[in-house]
This record gives structure tokens, C-alpha cells and sequence, in this order.
């Protein structure tokens, strides 16, 4: 194991915060088998994801200016292939939009057969942002992913209008997921 390894497993373990989320990150990270956690991106400009909205079906209700406000604080993850986007029992308190690439939905991690496929404008985690429950399923990444992550504090950052505008947005894809639910 290189101390580069070490430094950088000791760096996060000690900014979780959480022994057994210390002891995790450490293991997974001196082992070798990669991040514990999807890494914030600092280097996606604003103009670059407001690129990436406009491509997205779920921005298409929202203005130039209301894009613009909301790339001003958004918070851009990216997830390499296999790593865990949303662990199952973990209580969160965001919902995701994936700007790109693509996911899988499991009932367990190492599930073959996915519930789902997520696509590039496919909003997932927001049952648990909204009533605050822990997570019901795993959110695995396929390939390379960019994920829009949307928390309460990025709500807070918005206007009263756009904030509206993401609520109805939700409820639109919970309505449409109760839908399909209904029809099968």
C-alpha cells in the first residue's frame, strides 16, 4: 500500500467524522478498491452545467435565469462504474438528477438483475429527501457519471419561485411514478 493511499484514507476518514464510517473508509480505501463515497466536483463551471440542464427534459419548465440561479449553487458529484450513488438503510437528505452517464437501481448491492436503468434526466432519491426515511434501495453507476445532488440547503439558496418550480417538479415524478405503479 502506498502512503499516498494512507494520507488520503486518513484525510476522509477523519472528515466523516464517524468511527465505523472511519474504519469503512479506510479499509476500502487502503485496499485499493476505490473512493468510499461519489467525489464533489469543483471543476464543472457554471456556464457548463447550465449546458447540461438544457439538455435535461426535467429543466425545460425552468427559465434562462432560473437554470443560471440554480447551476450558481449547485453541487456536481461524479460517480465512477460500480461505486454506490445511494446505499440502501442510509438516511440522506438529497435527491439526485443524473446530468449524464447512467445507473442502476438493486434491492441489494450485489444484485445481478437491476429494478431500473437511470438515464441522463432521471431524478432518483427523492422519496427519502421528502419524508426524510431511510434509503429503500442501492443507486450504482454503470459507466462514469455527473450527478446533480439537491439537498435543503440548495433549496434554501433559491428564490421562492424556482424553489416552487423543483417542488413541482417532485410531485410531478412522484405522480408519475404512482402512475405507472397503477397501470401495471
Amino acid at each position: 500500500m502506498s502512503i499516498i493511499l494512507l494520507i488520503e484514507a486518513i484525510f476522509i476518514a477523519v472528515s466523516l467524522n464517524d468511527l465505523s464510517q472511519t474504519i469503512k473508509a479506510a479499509l476500502i480505501i487502503c485496499a485499493g478498491i476505490g473512493s468510499v463515497f461519489m467525489k464533489r466536483s469543483s471543476q464543472v463551471s457554471v456556464s457548463k452545467i447550465i449546458q447540461l440542464m438544457k439538455k435535461i427534459p426535467i429543466f425545460d419548465a425552468f427559465t434562462s435565469e432560473d437554470r443560471a440561479q440554480m447551476a450558481e449553487h449547485a453541487q456536481i458529484y461524479i460517480a465512477n462504474t460500480d461505486e454506490a450513488i445511494i446505499e440502501r438503510d442510509a438516511k440522506d437528505n438529497c435527491f439526485y438528477i443524473l446530468l449524464s452517464g447512467e445507473a442502476r437501481v438493486l434491492l441489494r448491492q450485489k444484485d445481478v438483475s437491476p429494478l431500473a436503468t437511470i438515464e441522463p434526466g432521471d431524478m432518483f432519491g427523492e422519496i427519502g429527501f421528502a419524508l426524510g426515511t431511510p434509503r429503500s434501495t442501492w443507486v450504482l453507476a454503470n459507466q462514469l457519471s455527473a450527478l446533480l445532488r439537491v439537498d435543503h440547503k440548495l433549496l434554501d439558496a433559491l428564490d421562492h419561485a424556482l424553489k416552487g418550480k423543483v417542488k413541482d417538479q417532485i410531485i410531478l415524478k412522484m405522480a408519475n411514478t404512482i402512475s405507472a405503479l397503477n397501470s401495471r
